[in-house]
């Protein structure tokens, strides 16, 4: 007679430590509603508050992508150079506004996608773009000048020659006076202009790296500025920097200020997003790392939409319920529960079978009822042999442990060879996934270095037919030979410190 089968016993894994703050719970209710993937770097990311409307540049067309409908309303491709090297989008959503690396300035009408203002003024490109009121419109660049538009007038209406010493990369109108903004260089400093002064600028700021963005506070007595490494905050009203951070590796490349300037937000080629607090000593609180090196990022007035672009063409737009809404959903649920509530007591199948389902008391005795077990489908699978549906019914599972379980089981039995075999590149792509998230947790490292060697090994004639294939081929290998080298520094380290002690 033969033995009966054996169930899987699924692994216990340590629980794990719940170390999430707030800001943690806060920044993972973003969720991801649109991802993109062109073919070249994100030249300008751009929101415009009142219709949530995003709009980014990716070489010589800017795509327009509507947050509500969470679909791309359009794009814009009538360019006179073959590199859109800037853009802003009015506060209205009506207008957008472009710079090119010929010097281009050009305003369309996002409705008609029609132009309707082109300046030539710039002799080289133009990086810096905003709208100083509904009417007058910014511009800077490598040539080293601004220039003030009236769109209404077709007119320049002032023109600062020579501001900088070097490309100028930012400008933004403070918040609290239309005749007041602020404009970054490449040359390392952040200068004030008054629009009514006949002076080039007011006031200037040394930030002692070349300034890549900056961005004022809401109430328009402070700015933040990054480049570098370094991200620096100044008080408008005196030329006194007020604090400084190097918290990045490499350089910061955009910043926002968010929840009426209580906290800061940057982002860096080191593929990081961090988060200031402004009322703790600007206290870094929060940091997410992020898929590639970033470029661009803007938020929604509300802050429920946040939009990130990288040096890689990749696009991504998240998404946040607001207060308000959370607050309706949860008093929908109270009432759901008051009308459960409410029922009306009924002498039912339930009333009179009460009982039944009381658990064992500490003197009772308790018999087998010789009832079989439930096999799952992985086990009834893995009961017929059928090692490669076992594995894959495990994966489609979603449960940590029994894929673990499954795992060693089928190096057991010397057939987890024969399982990766033969398979398809979609029957890849979820054990690819599953070995790179958690290869380098240390209480099953040496499970899944040798089943990512392993798959290394077998998957690659099947991976390199696609780009999709090679790209996970590619993201696998990378993270198994940053842990190898992880391992061999950690045991020199150790080796160094024996001959210490």
């Amino acid at each position: 007679m033969s033995e009966p089968f054996k169930q899987l016993e699924q692994k216990r894994l340590p629980k794990k430590i719940l170390s999430e703050n707030k800001e943690a719970k806060y920044w993972k209710k973003y969720r991801t509603i649109y991802e993109g993937n062109e073919n070249s770097s994100i030249s300008f990311l751009s929101c415009s508050n009142k219709k949530k409307l995003f709009a980014f540049g990716t070489g010589n067309i800017v795509k327009l992508y509507d947050a509500k409908k969470e679909t791309i309303k359009g794009e814009m491709n009538k360019f006179s150079s073959e590199l859109v090297t800037g853009g802003c989008l009015r506060a209205d959503g009506k207008l957008l506004a472009t710079g090119e690396v010929n010097g281009t300035v050009q305003v369309f009408d996002i409705k008609r996608k029609f132009a309707l203002r082109q300046y030539k003024k710039h002799t080289k490109a133009v990086h810096a773009i905003a709208f100083l009121d509904f009417s007058t419109l910014i511009s800077a660049g490598d040539d080293l000048s601004l220039r003030l538009f009236d769109i209404s007038t077709n007119e320049v209406t002032r023109t600062f020659p020579k501001l900088h010493v070097d490309y100028i990369r930012s400008v933004c109108p403070l918040p609290n006076d239309p005749n007041l903004m602020i404009s970054s260089s490449y040359d390392g400093t952040l200068k004030l202009i008054d629009v009514r002064d006949d002076s080039k600028y007011v006031r200037e700021w040394k930030h002692d790296s070349p300034v890549e963005a900056h961005r004022p506070f809401p109430d328009g007595s402070k700015f933040v500025s990054v480049g570098g490494t370094l991200t620096k905050f100044w008080d408008i009203g005196s030329e006194r920097n007020a604090f400084t951070l190097n918290n990045n590796l490499k350089t910061v490349t955009c910043v926002n200020v968010l929840m009426g300037g209580e906290k800061v937000i940057t982002g860096s080629v080191d593929e990081h997003l961090k988060i200031y607090s402004v009322k703790d000593n600007y206290k870094v609180i929060h940091q997410i790392k992020c898929f590639e090196s970033l470029l661009g990022m803007d938020f929604t007035l509300d802050e429920t939409h946040l939009a990130l672009g990288s040096s890689q063409g990749e696009v991504q737009v998240f998404y946040k319920k607001h207060t308000k809404e959370i607050d309706e959903e949860e008093k929908a649920n109270e009432f759901a529960l008051d009308l459960q509530e409410r029922k009306p007591f009924v002498r039912d199948y339930k009333f009179f079978n009460r009982g039944i389902y009381d658990e064992p008391q500490k003197f009772d005795v308790e018999f087998d009822a010789g009832k079989k077990k439930r096999l799952q489908d992985y086990e009834r699978s893995l009961k017929k042999f059928q090692y490669k549906e076992a594995l894959d019914k495990a994966l489609k599972s979603g449960k940590k442990g029994v894929i673990l379980s499954m795992i060693e089981e089928l190096v057991q039995r010397d057939a987890l060879d024969i399982c990766l075999r033969n398979r398809t590149e979609e029957e890849y792509l979820p054990l690819f996934v599953f070995v790179e998230k958690n290869l380098a947790e240390p209480s099953q490292l040496n499970l899944l270095v040798d089943l990512a060697g392993t798959c290394l090994d077998v998957a690659a004639t099947t991976l390199l037919q696609t780009d999709k294939g090679k790209k996970a081929l590619r993201s696998l290998s990378d993270k198994l030979s940053e842990l190898l080298t992880d391992q061999q520094n950690m045991l020199s380290v150790l080796g160094q410190l024996e001959m210490l002690e």
